[in-house]
């Protein structure tokens, strides 16, 4: 039987990491001010677990939804860089001429997909309200709480119980 396609939406800044993280590593002079280069392992390890945990059941694609994803090259280094641990093919929503427009931009990129499933790991909310399921986004926050294990297992969770 075929594995039904799930797909991960990845914001970065604010998901990847916070202002809790990145502030004291320019202030040491661990990074250059205003270059994010690191980001927050714990919210790295829970990535890697979100995709190793969905690789059991589905074909697990990665698919960049922050603004970087217009250096997709580069931003894939530097996920490489911090620790991802995901061999697939990597993936970009459309670039629409509004950032507020990232669910338009998601659900442009799933019109021709069948058989799936997906999350969003986002910091900001954009016009998901209105163009996606809300119990499919994580949630992330920029200042103070990045991407973590407790979102993740939450999300799994959930997304179990309604299965």
């Amino acid at each position: 039987m075929d594995k039904k396609d799930f797909y991960i939406f990845l914001d970065i800044d604010g998901t990847l990491y916070d202002w809790d993280y990145e502030i004291p590593l320019m202030e040491a002079g661990i990074i250059p001010k205003g270059t994010i280069t690191h980001f927050k392992p714990e919210s790295m390890k829970a990535l890697n677990y979100l995709i190793s945990e969905l690789n059991k059941d589905y074909n697990t694609n990665l698919v960049i939804s922050a603004t970087m994803r217009s250096r997709m090259k580069n931003t894939i280094q530097l996920l490489i860089d911090n620790g991802l641990e995901y061999d697939g093919e990597y993936y970009r929503t459309p670039i629409f001429d509004n950032p507020i427009n990232r669910g338009k931009e998601i659900n442009k990129f799933l019109e021709d997909k069948q058989n799936y499933d997906y999350v969003v790991i986002d910091d900001e909310s954009f016009d998901f309200a209105s163009e996606l399921d809300t119990n499919k986004i994580i949630k992330a926050e920029m200042y103070h709480n990045a991407l973590s294990m407790d979102m993740v297992k939450n999300f799994i969770e959930n997304m179990e119980l309604s299965q």
